[in-house]
């Protein structure tokens, strides 16, 4: 009679596979081949590439047990996951991200005139008029347009990943914000009458279990939107770890 692993175990076999499907996703990287136009497929392999960092990042902070570092770059993981689909399907889309950078440096170009220290050598700047034009013409132009800068949620409603939004990424964003949860989660252990500072405190219960599962199956998403985008024929190079994950995934229901 087979024993049946407890969450922690399936955890730690989640990771197993994201860590395998990590290699594989770097080792499939040089056959991405594009023509160079950022605004046709550019901007798609740049958030793919930042997924397969983040993932890297996250495999390295689990293995040093800093989940509250995991926890962090999970969040970003998801923002740029949800980014990925939107530029992978719509065309407009970096015009939606257009009107975000142009906005993010109007402000910090007004704060660097209006005095602020920490933008001293932005003040400094030969063009600083003419870059705070551009970036005001482009905002209007975006404006006439119906262009706008997104929400986080508009984003994830906009992949189609609006149930994800509402559970998972607004459970992660308490680790990102250092809510209560997170510094009695991560920092803080109840024994007795009294609490216990902790510091590195690895997985607890099998809690980074869905963030793990979540990452595999987008980073696997990911993997196969980028390489059918391009043509770069890897289906039969994935399908064995594919077929793993399928069965470590039905291992992890089965528990469930």
């Amino acid at each position: 009679m087979n024993e049946r692993s407890d969450p922690l175990d399936s955890g730690q076999l989640a990771l197993k596979t994201l860590k395998r499907l990590h290699g594989k996703a770097l080792e499939l990287v040089p056959d991405l081949k594009f023509d160079g136009d950022f605004d046709k497929d550019g901007l798609v392999v740049c958030y793919y590439a930042r997924l397969v960092e983040l993932t890297g990042g996250m495999l390295a902070a689990m293995d040093k047990e800093i989940v509250s570092a995991a926890e962090v770059l999970f969040r970003s993981f998801l923002e740029s996951y949800v980014d990925f689909c939107n530029s992978n399907e719509r065309p407009d889309y970096l015009f939606y991200l257009a009107v975000k950078y142009d906005d993010h440096w109007k402000k910090i170009i007004t704060t660097a005139k209006n005095g602020n220290e920490f933008f001293a050598s932005i003040a400094k700047a030969n063009n600083i008029e003419e870059r705070l034009r551009q970036h005001t013409e482009n905002l209007e132009w975006a404006k006439k347009e119906g262009f706008t800068s997104l929400s986080v949620k508009e984003r994830f409603v906009m992949a189609g990943l609006e149930k994800e939004y509402s559970s998972i990424y607004l459970w992660c964003c308490t680790e990102t914000h250092g809510d209560l949860q997170a510094m009695k989660k991560h920092h803080m252990e109840h024994s007795g009458d009294q609490w216990e500072l902790l510091l590195y405190r690895g997985v607890v219960s099998g809690s980074f279990l869905p963030n793990a599962i979540m990452a595999t199956n987008a980073l696997f998403k990911a993997t196969e939107k980028i390489h059918a985008r391009l043509g770069s024929n890897v289906e039969a190079r994935l399908k064995p770890l594919k077929d793993e994950w399928t069965g470590v995934t039905e291992l992890i229901k089965g528990q469930a």
